[in-house]
């Protein structure tokens, strides 16, 4: 079963180039990834718990790049298993600048299943398939985010008190005239104070 699509990022290829090689961020853009380790170049051991159908398959096996033209395009064989069955995924990846900070990011990727979970619909795999890659590319967003410092808070309809931005308090113009006055009223204070107490000490002097 082929799937393809594109998604765009808010940076550079190069960014997502080396988001997508960093062996430090790849569990955390593989949807129920439980570790990965380099085994090579470009060669990865991995095992991920994968929800297919109904039943959720934990799965061991590697990660392997190929055909890799740097910053461009480059293409993967994942391939996992348990005493169940098996499932492969073979793809590629085309990445370009589209923009400013802005790169295309082209898949193309093909997933073959035996076993029990092959026991379930194409319908349903590829419902499953484009879940998997929806939530990869939302945590490849966030990783994006991260690296860029560039953060994004969305606001739930109906829960706007909930998410309200902080926003320094601007005076208004009759707050500005109240502390005018207290301002005036505090200075005519001291003034009068001041002249008793000056008044004061002129009498005792003359007495």
């Amino acid at each position: 079963m082929k799937i393809s699509g594109q998604q765009t990022f808010s940076a550079g290829s190069e960014i997502i180039w080396s988001l997508l090689h960093d062996p430090l961020i790849l569990p955390k853009i593989i949807p129920g990834c439980r570790f990965v380790i380099p085994a090579g170049p470009d060669e990865y051991r991995l095992a991920a718990d994968v929800r297919i159908g109904q039943h959720l398959e934990p799965l061991e096996g590697s990660l392997r790049f190929e055909k890799i033209v740097p910053y461009r395009n480059y293409s993967f064989i994942a391939e996992g298993s348990n005493p169940d069955g098996t499932v492969s995924c073979r793809g590629d990846i085309v990445l370009e600048d589209s923009g400013p900070a802005l790169a295309l990011l082209t898949y193309v990727i093909d997933v073959e299943t035996n076993g029990r979970p092959a026991a379930i619909t194409d319908r349903m795999m590829q419902t499953t398939t484009r879940s998997f890659i929806r939530r990869s590319f939302e945590a490849l967003e966030h990783q994006v985010a991260v690296r860029t410092r560039v953060y994004t808070t969305t606001v739930v309809p109906g829960r706007e008190s909930d998410h309200q931005p902080y926003l320094p308090m601007t005076p208004d113009r009759s707050d500005i005239r109240r502390r005018l006055l207290i301002v005036m009223m505090a200075t005519l204070v001291i003034l009068l104070v001041g002249q008793r107490v000056g008044r004061g000490r002129g009498e005792s002097a003359n007495d």
